[in-house]
């Protein structure tokens, strides 16, 4: 492959700790492996941070960091100001400090805001404009609840959307159903191209050699992750006081935590711990040391259109998951034989699945030891060289 110059733009980069920080700092790694120059522009950090170990980003990376409005936990108006703080602020700081030419601009959503940086920066560095999108937004903000579904900001957001789609030479987007969906709001002809989400397992490998002792009966469900208001864990709380005997563990932080802890508090869940936000390796090893995982998302068809990111990473921790999503993730996780589904939002379902779990934890356990068989095809090596080939086409 001829080395490109790209100037990639996110909101999110280590050492915040997220899944959009991660993915974005192991593309941008393996690119440079293969002999692109790479440029990112990011925030500077403001969401959660490791409370022990470190998540700095690779040191061959160069990074230009532009200033960001904090929001903490408010929505609406505040939630929208926060994105269009990044936006203005990337784009001034892009334009100065960023080098004066790029092959590709590529600007990863969500927030779907980068993507008007990402536009006029193509313009100014004279590259190709490519936008990422990882969730489908408004509608994600509206199925949280961050956004009215027929306000201003949302009919604001989905305008602005398809605006973007328009302008961008090729979309990029993680799933099938999300291409459908993207290509329906712009044009059948628009380069729409699937670059799922994937793990580095080059990176992570040493984790999976430490082997815990297998235990021989379901005590522990772990979930490791953000603790936002996509994820519904109130249904957990649920759980937790059907089966007192089995430890519940969320290990991560989000904008909803400190809610869940009063809940625990409120309810006297003595089996439901918390842990801050870690590194990734260390977040592997959580999930190893625990008898299964914990996997759910709230029940609207927009979060049918993704995968959870999460999913790759629990799938290499070779441990059961019990996983209340839809779409493709949940197709993958289907052909599994280790993993339970319930349905997403039911917190009855749950509480079967959990049964059927403890009945047949042994079988299930050995089972799940092929979880990391499937990952074959969701190598970050393999994906990003998916992700570098159609990027090439652009420029010839």
């Amino acid at each position: 492959m001829r080395g490109l110059r790209i100037l990639f733009i996110s909101q999110y980069f280590p050492p915040d700790i997220t899944a959009a920080s991660f993915r974005v700092a192991e593309t941008a790694a393996w690119l440079e492996r293969m002999g692109w120059s790479v440029v990112v522009l990011t925030a500077t950090p403001h969401r959660a941070r490791a409370e022990s170990g470190t998540a700095e980003p690779n040191a061959r990376t160069r990074i230009v960091r532009a200033p960001i409005l904090p929001i903490g936990d408010r929505g609406g108006l505040w939630y929208v100001l926060h994105y269009l703080s990044f936006m203005l602020t990337s784009l001034l700081w892009g334009a100065l400090r960023a080098p004066w030419k790029a092959d590709i601009v590529l600007a990863s959503s969500p927030p779907l805001f980068v993507g008007v940086s990402g536009w006029i920066l193509s313009k100014l560095k004279r590259g190709q404009f490519v936008l990422d999108v990882r969730d489908l937004w408004p509608d994600s903000a509206v199925a949280v609840g961050q956004l009215c579904r027929s306000g201003l900001l949302a009919r604001a957001g989905r305008r602005l959307e398809r605006f973007l789609y328009s302008r961008a030479v090729q979309v990029i987007c993680v799933s099938r159903p999300m291409r459908e969906v993207i290509i329906s709001r712009s044009d059948p002809e628009k380069d729409v191209v699937v670059v799922y989400n994937a793990v580095d397992t080059e990176l992570v490998g040493g984790v999976r050699e430490q082997e815990p002792k297998p235990e021989a009966e379901l005590q522990t469900i772990a979930y490791v992750g953000n603790v936002g208001r996509a994820q519904g864990l109130e249904i957990l709380m649920t759980a937790a006081e059907r089966f007192p005997d089995v430890e519940f563990r969320i290990i991560g932080g989000g904008v909803c935590r400190a809610a869940l802890e009063s809940l625990v508090t409120e309810q006297h869940l003595a089996n439901v711990g918390f842990f801050g936000p870690v590194p990734k390796s260390e977040a592997l090893a959580h999930m190893r040391a625990s008898s299964a995982l914990f996997l759910h998302v709230l029940d609207d068809p927009v979060f049918a259109t993704t995968i959870p990111s999460k999913l790759f990473d629990y799938l290499l921790a070779d441990r059961p998951i019990l996983y209340g999503i839809r779409g493709e993730g949940a197709q993958l996780l289907d052909s599994l034989p280790g993993n339970v589904r319930f349905l997403p939002g039911n917190s009855d379902s749950l509480i079967e699945a959990i049964e059927r779990l403890r009945t047949s934890y042994t079988a299930r356990r050995g089972a799940a030891r092929k979880n990391s068989k499937s990952l074959a095809q969701f190598d970050r090596a393999m994906v990003t060289r998916r992700l570098a080939e159609a990027l090439e086409r652009l420029v010839g």
